[in-house]
């Protein structure tokens, strides 16, 4: 297995430098006005009209999704810029922190560089970035990926050190990626993963999804490989996320066997136990057949988890709804609705 390093990578540093106002916390109203749908490529213009109608609604989750992707779609820097604003005003400092870095690495005319320069709290903000994400509209110049992280495809080839059971179509995701083909890879590393559950091939999803412009997918890939343990491209999966408008909070641990009743126990436990090795799928399977013998609704939460993390975002969103209208005694309805955005399946 090969996987370069040349990827959508922002080797940002991410220590805090003094960061002016925390933020609000999750659903206050946001310090600032934010909308940018007059600044952005018209190909992103429905996602920067949603962003703004949800940041001004406060429901600063369904924007950051939103505006994630319209970045996917058209790197934008206004894009960031906004996505900056929504970690702020729900108290992530360190996620709009790194955003707010990420934008002002961008270069060329930033519309918003006064307001990024005083939430990061320095008169000139200076980047050791530079030109982040290549294609970056304003940006006067692609720089090399050593470092910056340019919007480029990335070098990946995982075919070589996946298992037997998955090189056909890990080999196909190679050949597809390395042509331009990114939808057509992104969907063979998903039968790669599939039939390997190997985490490698969630990462290479990831990459191409990102490619192709589709952030919801990408999100869920990378959250899926976070939330695997895996550590190899952990850091460039944090920094992907980040930028798709998605935070590594969304790789939570899973574990329900102890919330559920004693006939659904065993299986919920077999679930779990896949959840912590990666082995999604399996999961997922388990957690549906604990919840056939037994309709704990915790349950639901643990399997559209689980088909999340596997990119099964449809299959995700439709048991994240039916664990949010159960009622009762929610003990995971946070976590729930978060990833309920970043599937796109909120309404």
């Amino acid at each position: 297995m090969r996987l370069t390093r040349y990827s959508f990578v922002f080797a940002l540093a991410l220590s805090s430098p003094a960061f002016a106002g925390g933020g609000a916390s999750a659903g206050a109203s946001a310090s600032v006005s934010v909308s940018i749908k007059a600044d952005v490529n018209a190909k992103g213009s429905a996602e920067a009209a949603a962003g703004d109608a949800a940041y001004a609604k406060g429901d600063f989750e369904a924007a950051l999704a939103a505006y994630g992707n319209g970045f996917a779609k058209t790197r934008d820097s206004a894009f960031l810029y906004a996505m900056a604003e929504c970690h702020k005003a729900m108290g992530h400092k360190d996620d709009a922190t790194a955003t707010f870095k990420l934008y002002e690495s961008a270069g060329g005319e930033l519309k918003y560089k006064a307001q990024a320069d005083a939430a990061l709290g320095v008169k000139q903000a200076t980047s050791a970035v530079g030109g982040a994400l290549g294609a970056v509209k304003g940006a006067t110049k692609a720089v090399a990926d050593v470092g910056g992280g340019v919007f480029s495809a990335a070098k990946v080839s995982i075919g070589t050190g996946i298992s037997a059971s998955a090189k056909a179509e890990a080999k196909a995701g190679d050949a597809a990626y390395a042509a331009g083909k990114f939808e057509d890879a992104a969907k063979s590393y998903a039968e790669a993963f599939a039939k390997s559950q190997q985490s490698v091939a969630l990462y290479a999803q990831a990459q191409a999804s990102a490619q192709a412009g589709n952030a919801t997918e990408a999100r869920a890939a990378l959250t899926g490989y976070l939330a695997s343990g895996a550590t190899q491209y952990a850091k460039e999966s944090k920094q992907l996320l980040l930028a798709l408008g998605g935070s590594a909070s969304l790789a939570t641990k899973v574990s329900v066997s102890a919330k559920v009743s004693a006939d659904a126990k065993a299986q919920a436990a077999v679930g779990d136990k896949a959840m912590a090795t990666g082995k999604f799928l399996d999961a997922s399977k388990a957690y549906a057949e604990a919840y056939a013998k037994k309709s704990d609704a915790a349950l639901l939460y643990a399997k559209g988890m689980a088909q999340f993390y596997a990119g099964q975002t449809a299959d995700a969103a439709a048991s994240l709804k039916a664990y949010l209208a159960a009622g009762g005694n929610l003990d995971y309805k946070v976590s729930a609705e978060a990833t309920l955005r970043a599937s796109g399946g909120a309404s």
